[in-house]
């Protein structure tokens, strides 16, 4: 069985190598439009929100998401993703696990649902290519059903909140490791 599966791999393989020598042109046209495409729409949304929210960590913004019976991380995590898009759910979510400011549990639940849409990106490319009001609507049906996964997958119990005691943070070097 395992030699009939590696066969089929490399059928596939040297099919799509035919496949690239054949249409190079059109291949190399391809990788160049969504590079600019790249370049141009999605690196600019979230290169500086990027900065941000690791400077916005450094800075104890969790401790202040953390007041009454909320959980900060999660908190954190949820609304940064929201506002940059995928996937910075997944970079939240790891920079506060190195960080140990979050459990794995806790990780494993935000990965669940944080994988929403960068805005920008969606009601940018979406409204040039059909309309604005489209856009909205696709925009917030992905993010409805993220918070329908978040909430069918709310573990049972509570997750300790935490509260780190922060030291006044060199900007530069923040900034510098963001």
């Amino acid at each position: 069985m395992k030699k009939n599966s590696k066969n089929a791999t490399i059928y596939i393989l040297l099919i799509l190598l035919i496949s690239y020598i054949l249409n190079a042109n059109l291949i190399i046209k391809s990788i160049l439009n969504y590079t600019k495409l790249f370049i141009t729409k999605l690196f600019p949304a979230t290169f500086i929100i990027y900065i941000i929210s690791s400077l916005l960590i450094d800075y104890g913004i969790i401790n202040i998401l953390s007041k009454g019976k909320i959980n900060g991380n999660i908190l954190y995590v949820t609304l940064m993703s929201l506002i940059s898009g995928f996937p910075s759910g997944a970079k939240y979510t790891k920079e506060l696990l190195n960080k140990n400011l979050i459990t794995v549990e806790e990780a494993n639940y935000l990965i669940t649902y944080t994988n929403f849409p960068n805005p920008i990106f969606v009601l940018g490319s979406i409204s040039t290519i059909l309309n604005k009001t489209l856009a909205v609507k696709i925009l917030i049906s992905l993010i409805i059903s993220n918070l329908i996964i978040a909430l069918i997958l709310k573990p049972k119990e509570k997750t300790k909140k935490t509260n780190h005691k922060y030291i006044n943070p060199i900007f530069s070097i923040s900034l510098a490791n963001a």
